[in-house]
């Protein structure tokens, strides 16, 4: 996130992505119009996208568990065995087994 110094305001620039400034193309208090600012390493923005393509895939994979264990829960037993293969399989089952002996 940087800061620039208008005629009568402080602008905020930031980017929708996390990444290393590879290049600046501003120096402290010169003047500047529309351009080109800064400019990211890509090779960090892929980074990012990879990361965040794995959060996704690993909420999507929760949230099918949550579903199994909420119809478990309810009584369908089979619903969350369909789901041994799930990374979060064995959390759940630990809490319906745990739930069970209340």
């Amino acid at each position: 996130m940087a800061f620039l110094q208008g005629s009568n305001a402080l602008y905020e620039i930031s980017s929708g992505v996390t990444g290393r400034v590879k290049e600046s193309s501003v120096t402290n208090g010169q003047y500047v119009k529309e351009d080109v600012l800064y400019v990211l390493d890509i090779d960090t923005l892929s980074d990012t996208i990879v990361r965040y393509q794995n959060e996704l895939e690993a909420s999507k994979e929760r949230l099918e568990i949550l579903s199994a264990y909420e119809k478990s829960l309810e009584g369908d037993v089979k619903e969350l065995d369909a789901y041994t293969d799930n990374p979060y399989y064995e959390e759940f089952a630990n809490r319906r087994s745990f739930c069970l002996q209340i």
